[in-house]
């Protein structure tokens, strides 16, 4: 098999700068191996820092929710139990999604990603966070 080596930024004290600082630690490490094109082998992945709301009532009509994060690009989507939702990018740390009703029909957790096609050749999710329904 082969090895996948991650690295792991030290988040700063403010989150509107999180963006520019991953994205230039990024690229310095694309200039430092010397790669061009489409083959770069270090990648910014989406990042979930929190959902807006946490918790859904059983038997809520469509919700929209509001998702922070880091490292949104122009084609990330919000995605709810590997479905994706009708989503709104406003910023690169800020999405907006649409929930559907039938998500709220009985209690219980629901795994809410940012999924990025454009990252590397599958694409790429963010680490979970977790939606309830109560």
């Amino acid at each position: 098999g082969s090895t996948t080596k991650v690295y792991l930024a030290a988040n700063p004290s403010h989150l509107e700068a999180v963006n520019p600082v991953l994205e230039g630690i990024v690229r310095a490490k694309q200039d430092r191996l010397n790669l061009a094109g489409e083959d770069f082998t270090v990648l910014p992945l989406p990042v979930l820092y929190s959902v807006s709301p946490e918790k859904v009532g059983v038997g809520s009509s469509d919700v929209t929710i509001d998702v922070y994060g880091d490292g949104f690009g122009d084609d990330v989507q919000v995605w709810l139990d590997w479905e994706p939702l009708a989503s709104r990018i406003h910023s690169s740390s800020h999405l907006q999604a649409t929930v559907p009703a039938s998500y709220f029909e009985a209690a219980g957790p629901h795994d809410l990603q940012v999924y990025s096609p454009s990252i590397g050749r599958c694409g790429a999710a963010s680490m979970p966070l977790v939606m309830t329904v109560e």
